[in-house]
């Protein structure tokens, strides 16, 4: 317990308020009246804090899981809160047919600040596991905070079991010792039975046993491998035969004077680890007959390569509701002379959709409101924009500009599609009720760039969320295609325009700006936003520009192919843009 004292001014009636909005317990106070000041002395308790949980460190034993194998997954959890986090509970679900693992899993304590737990968990694949993805879906829960985190999944291949067939595949009777070698069983003589033992399933036969065993009088058992002066009365053995080989095996016998049979008959019998894919038979070999062998070794067409060098993938579930849309930082201030048109293309009347370009606009409208303090009626936002209500929109925020004389700053969003000009290399925006090809339905980049900067503002920014190689964002295929029309990509002229203005674009003229599925936003967009909420807005453009460059190359490179944001700086930009924030 801690003792605090507070010298404090107010009315005595607040007192009962300002006791309940207290977080602390009070256990004693005492007054002394002097005028209207009093002193209150109290005692505070540490109450018991939340936890903070987060998976650190996520990782599986095996690249491919095998039928009938055995796997580790091991999860190790973090507590970075001030308090303890207690009967911790990790939740599986998932998985493929023939795959067995614990649905839920303890983890009693996580000490506070920092600790950390990790847990194995065992995965066991069955006979019956198919050739697949298994996809494992992880929630942590802390019922005592009511903590629940999602968002994982182990996703690792599983291969269908490869079932080996071990056969009699060649044997022979061979005289070993004799008075007289006649290539004929005679009595009292050492013979070797030599068979090869092969697998001719897809799968390796592994613990391999060979017995042979003959019940007749007069036949001795003088044991198995190479025939030596001392008897080795074993059985085959050998760890395992991969599909299509084979292993050559020797037992030897002596016929005694007592043999009075026509025959010898030796029952041959082999196991493997599952003890059903053996094999057992009797062959029969005539007495003073010449030996020959029988069978052949066969050949085993189609083996099938199982995979061995497949990287197990830990990743994010889809998300339903996406990090970057949910938790929007506050600002704390209000940018009144900051004014920002937004405008997200999505749905075209006569080209192909823009995915995800609506939610573009929409969230980052919430970031210029919560995150950027700029009042909403500073913002003009326009969903599926026409050619029309594109030009209103310029002429509402010119006309800002111009009345502010050099106070107000302004923000131009864009997410759509952009297309270029195959005669004049000039970049345009294509707005919804235009079409691929006729230039006199889009909006000149140039005449962008020229109204926003006609008269002086403290700060002129463009973000725009398109690319203008003539491609569509959901495939890089070309706009117009599915209309017959043959359009190849081009490189616009995309240098420095006149005017004090900096523009954040989302790929380079030649690329395409692609989507970013998972998260439902324009590839580029999102990583704006996630600079942004992680910096709330406090990011200046160089550096934003940096992270948003490194994460959108590094993301397009494994989902599609590579897009570069750039920056363009006007011809007349301050020496200071570098240090410019969006608020």
């Amino acid at each position: 317990m801690k003792n605090f004292n507070f010298n404090c001014v107010f009315n005595m009636h607040c007192l009962p308020a300002f006791l309940l909005v207290t977080t602390v317990a009070f256990s004693a106070y005492s007054q002394e009246i002097k005028g209207i000041s009093q002193t209150y002395s109290f005692d505070i308790a540490k109450e018991e804090m939340p936890p903070m949980i987060s998976i650190s460190d996520i990782s599986f034993s095996k690249n491919v899981l095998n039928a009938n194998e055995n796997a580790q997954l091991s999860i190790t959890l973090k507590n970075t809160g001030y308090g303890n986090a207690r009967n911790v509970t990790v939740n599986l679900s998932g998985g493929v047919q023939g795959l067995t693992f614990p649905s839920v899993s303890n983890v009693p304590v996580i000490d506070k600040e920092s600790g950390t737990q990790t847990i194995s968990i065992d995965f066991k694949a069955g006979i019956d596991i198919p050739t697949a993805d298994a996809i494992v879906k992880i929630e942590i829960i802390e019922p005592n905070f009511k903590v629940k985190i999602k968002g994982k999944q182990l996703t690792f291949k599983t291969a269908e079991f490869r079932k080996p067939e071990i056969i009699l595949a060649k044997s022979a009777v061979i005289e070993c010792q004799s008075s007289s070698l006649n290539n004929q069983i005679d009595l009292n003589e050492v013979i070797a039975l030599k068979f090869a033992v092969q697998n001719i399933g897809q799968g390796t036969a592994e613990s391999v046993k060979a017995s042979v065993t003959n019940s007749q009088k007069g036949v001795m058992y003088l044991g198995q491998g190479p025939f030596q002066k001392t008897a080795k009365k074993q059985d085959f053995t050998v760890a395992s035969i991969t599909s299509g080989k084979y292993d050559t095996v020797s037992y030897y016998f002596y016929v005694t004077s007592e043999f009075s049979e026509q025959n010898l008959a030796f029952n041959i019998k082999t196991t493997e680890k599952y003890g059903k894919y053996g094999f057992n038979e009797t062959k029969s070999v005539p007495v003073n007959t010449n030996l020959s062998e029988e069978g052949y070794i066969r050949k085993v067409p189609g083996t099938v390569k199982q995979e061995t060098n497949t990287t197990v993938k830990i990743e994010d579930i889809p998300d339903f509701e996406v990090d970057v849309d949910v938790n929007i930082p506050p600002g704390e201030i209000i940018n009144d002379k900051t004014f920002a048109l937004i405008i997200a293309n999505e749905d075209y009347k006569n080209e192909s959709k823009v995915p995800f370009a609506g939610n573009d606009g929409r969230i980052f409208k919430e970031y210029c409101i919560k995150t950027l303090g700029i009042p909403e009626s500073n913002i003009r936002y326009k969903l599926n924009a026409t050619f029309g209500e594109t030009g209103e929109s310029l002429k509402w925020l010119t006309n800002i500009i111009k009345n502010y004389k050099g106070e107000a700053s302004c923000i131009f969003y864009y997410a759509g599609h952009g297309f270029p000009d195959a005669q004049t290399k000039k970049a345009y925006l294509l707005l919804t009720d235009g079409s691929a090809g006729t230039i006199e339905s889009a909006y000149c980049l140039d005449t962008l760039y020229s109204k926003l900067t006609r008269y002086p503002a403290k700060k002129a920014i463009a973000i725009i969320d398109a690319c203008f190689s003539g491609s569509k964002r959901e495939s890089g295929g070309m706009l117009a295609e599915n209309k017959g029309a043959r359009i190849t990509r081009i490189n616009p002229n995309m240098a420095s325009p006149p005017g004090s203005i900096v523009i954040l674009t989302a790929a380079t003229g030649e690329q395409a700006a692609y989507p970013y599925k998972d998260k439902k936003h324009g590839m580029f967009t999102y990583f704006l936003l996630k600079k942004l909420q992680s910096d709330k807005g406090n990011t200046i453009i160089s550096v934003l520009l940096d992270y948003v460059k490194t994460n959108v190359a590094q993301k397009s490179s494994i989902d599609f192919s590579e897009q570069t944001p750039m920056l363009i700086q006007g011809l007349s930009a301050p020496e200071n843009w570098k240090s410019w924030k969006l608020k």
